[in-house]
């Protein structure tokens, strides 16, 4: 008969009759070990009174064992009738009526799957069959304590609890009448300190989850899928053990009994998937050859153990592109997915994420993330390849259809590819809406190179200029540039630059300050702006102050260089392609009439001084029709071409050149 349930008469009259019924009051109710065994302090041993009278504990001497562990409860312990107290294992506090700590002295922890057993006995005598409560065993047989406890009635040799559907979080649970195995569970729902509820060993929640899945960059052109899992929860977490698999079950088991694999609230952690590493704290490398790229319908799962295909294993699902992964009923079964769900990744870049951008279960949590930041927190700004430089704006709008922006590819030793990238502003046409131009699949930037971008211009593209046709010219007084890596403008995970001047342009700036490329209301001064200025990207950050006015432009070089010095032909003031008596007339204008400035100073330089004066239309004319020498070199009749020796004037714009 169970000692357990022996109590109905034990309490009796006699006093003889009293101490052993308030033994056999006493018993091991609840036990969380921690499945995986390394997060040291998780460890709680629930010992429950089941009697009708309270039993103080220490004045009867009782003892936890689990060799070569003992622990002894301290004095003045008391439980009353259906009451509990907590024993946290291997961890120093400060006792409570009801929590109580071993200290480490001495202490160890709990195995779980290997096996290992756990008795409460009245006095020290571990050997004594008399001496002992309770026991209980888990995992395998033959722990210590099992042939004390055959001996004494109260379990059966070579018998123990199957951990067969435990889980990290899990306890094992008393939930029976008597005293084998059968009366004890998997609890996936924990109640220590309180009665044990129905056990539930199917859904058991990990705090940690799956936050992003898609590719880091380790080097020129070198790119590796990655699964990312973070600690959203408020404890440490072990995942020594667990598994992380793509739905064709390529997968990996994180390794146990280390502390690299303790994950505390709020960190982050990276699988390596199909490369070789060091495995160290935050991350974890699969091997190479293990795992295959991620595919445009794809599905990545986290479980606890195997088979995968056990709704008690998954602790976190997602899939994209399309439904039909083999965990997708397990993940629905453990009420972590929808049956039929999955992330639309129909806008996904090649090296695009899936990404975390919520709290809860399903594909609502889950967003498509083409700027992507594995290792980071998903919130963080983007960790962009290619800026907005410098934007010739025109701001007098003396030379219509000269608009220009500028981007700078910022890795070293690798082409980014444009094909589909979107470099919009707000439409003239129709404001409150972008007008977008789309950037032509050839398009790409050399390592640290430059593409300009001719807006509302017709022209051939070529590996350093493209041209948008049709547009709209840039606002000089106010205006906002946007560049998106791919069609979807209305999602800040698209979004990887943007520049706001002027007052009135805080059209769409909202999705900027979603990204965290820009601050609320910031915005470039441009009451310093002339024309044939740019405003130039000179800083590091994502501000208003990282931007200057640059009455000197440089489109197509760095904005620090020395010399900004377009190739151009010597005579062709106007730029028109040629020289003639129209460049004349146009730098006598300029000279004498207040005409136009033009942006080739170095073209107006006919006779080569490094001044514009009346020299310039005087050699000019001379040269076209009185038999003159011809303008030093780059001459008008020739190829493109610079000054050898650059001097006081520059050549900061010359489309005829391109």
């Amino acid at each position: 008969m169970s000692l357990r349930n022996s109590l109905a008469g034990a309490v009796g009259l006699c006093a003889v009759c009293l101490a052993p019924a308030a033994w056999a009051q006493i018993a091991i109710n609840e036990i969380l070990f921690d499945p995986m065994g390394v997060n040291t302090g998780r460890q709680v041993v629930e010992v429950a009174n089941v009697g009708d009278s309270a039993v103080s504990m220490g004045s009867a001497g009782f003892w936890l064992y689990f060799p070569p562990a003992r622990w002894q409860f301290p004095p003045g312990v008391t439980i009353p009738p259906g009451g509990t107290v907590r024993v946290h294992i291997n961890r120093p506090g400060q006792a409570t009526a009801t929590e109580l700590f071993t200290g480490i002295s001495g202490m160890r922890n709990l195995k779980s799957s290997q096996g290992d057993a756990l008795s409460l006995f009245r006095t020290n005598l571990f050997g004594d069959p008399a001496q002992i409560l309770d026991f209980v065993q888990w995992g395998a047989p033959g722990n210590a304590g099992e042939d004390v406890a055959s001996a004494a009635g109260i379990w059966t040799q070579g018998a123990f609890v199957d951990l067969g559907r435990l889980r990290e979080g899990s306890s094992i649970a008393y939930d029976g009448a008597g005293d084998s195995p059968e009366d004890w569970c998997v609890d996936g729902t924990p109640s220590l300190g309180a009665p044990n509820d129905e056990c539930t060993p199917s859904f058991a929640r990990s705090p940690v989850v799956l936050n992003e899945v898609g590719y880091l960059r380790t080097g020129p052109g070198e790119y590796h899928p990655v699964v990312e899992l973070k600690n959203p929860g408020g404890l440490l977490e072990d995942l020594g053990g667990k598994w992380i698999s793509l739905k064709d079950q390529h997968s990996y088991q994180f390794p146990s009994g280390t502390p690299d694999t303790l994950l505390g609230q709020g960190e982050i952690c990276l699988v390596h998937l199909g490369v070789d590493g060091t495995n160290g704290q935050f991350h974890f490398y699969t091997g190479r050859g293990t795992f295959r790229d991620l595919q445009s319908s794809d599905a990545v799962s986290f479980h606890s153990g195997k088979p995968f295909t056990d709704p008690t294993t998954v602790l976190d699902f997602v899939q994209w592109g399309s439904v039909g992964s083999p965990f997708e009923d397990a993940a629905a079964q453990a009420g972590l997915w929808t049956q039929g769900e999955f992330v639309n990744a129909a806008d996904r870049r090649a090296r695009g994420s899936i990404a975390s951008r919520g709290e809860g279960a399903g594909a609502a949590r889950w967003v498509v993330d083409n700027t992507g930041t594995p290792g980071l927190e998903n919130d963080v700004p983007p960790l962009v390849p290619v800026v907005i430089n410098e934007a010739l704006v025109e701001p007098l709008g003396t030379t219509a259809g000269r608009t220009e922006v500028e981007l700078h590819n910022l890795l070293e030793g690798e082409v980014v590819e444009l094909g589909g990238y979107r470099l919009c502003l707000e439409s003239a046409v129709t404001p409150g809406t972008l007008r977008c131009y789309a950037l032509p699949a050839a398009a790409r930037i050399p390592a640290q190179g430059f593409l300009v971008v001719h807006l509302n211009r017709f022209g051939v593209n070529s590996a350093a200029h493209v041209y948008t046709g049709a547009l709209q010219d840039l606002d000089p007084a106010s205006d906002s540039l946007f560049l998106f890596v791919s069609q979807g403008t209305s999602d800040p995970n698209n979004l990887i630059d943007y520049l706001r001047w002027g007052p009135d342009s805080s059209f769409n700036e909202g999705l900027a300050v979603t990204a965290g490329i820009w601050p609320p209301g910031g915005s470039v001064s441009v009451a310093s702006i002339r024309d044939s200025s740019s405003i130039a990207y000179v800083g590091s950050g994502d501000d208003p102050a990282s931007y200057r006015i640059d009455d000197t432009p440089s489109m197509g070089q760095d904005n620090d260089e020395i010399s900004r010095e377009q190739p151009f032909r010597r005579g062709d003031c106007n730029d028109n392609g040629k020289a003639d008596i129209s460049d004349a007339i146009f730098l006598l204008n300029f000279l004498f009439a207040g005409g136009v400035e033009g942006l080739c100073a170095d073209a107006c330089d006919v006779n080569g001084d490094e001044v514009r004066d009346i020299s310039d239309p005087v050699n000019l004319l001379n040269h076209l029709f009185g038999g003159g020498p011809e303008p030093p070199a780059p001459v008008p009749t020739g190829a493109c071409g610079t000054e050898a020796d650059p001097g006081t004037l520059s050549c900061n714009s010359y489309l005829s050149c391109l």
